[in-house]
């Protein structure tokens, strides 16, 4: 029981290290803007982006946690399956582990995409109305 276990609860944690690429956005200035004025109106548009979005671009964590947090409900099921169905508990728990941590990860990896693309858009609106071209 111990070893499949422990190797289903190793390979959703593989997961933690799965998360959302990150877009990298270029801004060029078209109006003459200085490179002190594109900093501050880059720091203004970011903060409303997170504003309106409710995400924070560097603030991840969260794929890991859930990751975690489901594997461990799999296995916790499938121990139970395992030992109720007559079969092994420990294979059960393996198994419980890797789909439950696999599934909660890829979840909240689509969330995070999706916030994420919703702060560049909002990042991006906010900077053309300051006279930038975004790319």
């Amino acid at each position: 029981m111990k070893r499949s276990l422990l190797g289903g609860l190793c390979l959703s944690a593989a997961l933690l290290s799965f998360s959302p690429a990150h877009a990298q956005v270029y801004v060029y200035p078209q109006q003459g803007q200085s490179p002190e004025q594109q900093s501050a109106d880059q720091r203004d548009c970011q903060n409303s982006a997170s504003a309106q979005t409710g995400y924070v671009p560097g603030q991840q964590g969260q794929v890991g946690r859930n990751t975690l947090r489901g594997g461990a409900r799999g296995a916790a099921a499938g121990a139970i399956i395992g030992g109720v169905s007559g079969g092994s508990a420990g294979k059960g728990a393996g198994a419980g582990a890797l789909l439950g941590g696999v599934t909660s990860g890829v979840r909240t990896a689509s969330r995070e995409n999706q916030a994420q693309s919703n702060w560049t858009r909002a990042f991006s609106a906010c900077m053309q109305a300051r006279g930038y071209s975004v790319g």
